[in-house]
């Protein structure tokens, strides 16, 4: 989902220069921090801003957030780019359409406010409209569960059974080879004496009595 920009920094407005950018979002959408820092303020919702917080990041910028409907995290919280930090809402001085849900973003560099458009892209990227990412990570964890079950109790027995079957047919046709190999060798020549065709069983003899002493051969090797 792309969240809409409406408003950019600098806007004048009756209250003045706008200090930061607008984004538009559902109410409840999660909110995650844009940089590595520590929460230096939390709004309780009796100003402008309504709830919010500020963060203090490691680059050196201050990170503002307005209008939440709840903050996630308290002063001296450390918190990380990506981290959890609270839903938008539309507490405080809000207007627009929407029933005024939005996100008032702003940023602060060396004491002065500075224009936030270049970490746009990034909340938009790391918002979600909330129960419904919420039920698809869920859908994705269980159906990973199901795979993971449907191996552990389906596909390695049935793997194992059918290894332990061939092993064992191996083993038996292994140690039987040596008299296969004898018995190919009384049958062969009663055919040639009863039929009188030399060439043809000799034929087939030849290529059995060589079947078998290749088994043999690689089951010594192995």
């Amino acid at each position: 989902m792309r969240f809409k920009l409406s408003s950019e920094f600098g806007e004048l407005r009756p209250t003045g220069e706008h200090k930061g950018i607008d984004i538009v979002m559902p109410k409840n959408t999660d909110l995650h921090s844009v940089g590595d820092g520590i929460v230096t303020k939390v709004f309780d919702g009796s100003t402008p801003i309504g709830k919010g917080i500020k963060i203090q990041m490691e680059n050196g910028q201050e990170a503002i957030y307005g209008h939440m409907e709840k903050v996630k995290v308290e002063v001296g919280d450390f918190v990380q780019e990506g981290d959890l930090i609270g839903l938008s809402g539309n507490t405080g001085r809000v207007i627009g359409g929407n029933g005024g849900y939005h996100l008032h973003f702003a940023i602060k560099e060396n004491g002065e406010f500075i224009d936030p458009i270049s970490y746009y892209d990034n909340i938009v990227a790391m918002s979600s409209t909330g129960l419904g990412q919420k039920a698809l990570d869920k859908i994705n964890q269980f159906s990973g569960w199901v795979i993971g079950k449907e191996v552990e109790f389906v596909l390695m027995p049935l793997n194992n059974g059918i290894e332990h079957v061939f092993k064992s047919i191996v083993e038996a046709l292994t140690v039987v080879m040596p008299d296969i190999g004898g018995y190919l060798t009384i049958a062969c020549g009663i055919l040639i004496m009863v039929t009188g065709r030399l060439g043809k069983w000799l034929g087939w003899y030849s290529i059995g009595l060589t079947g078998v002493l290749i088994w043999i051969g690689s089951t010594l090797k192995g």
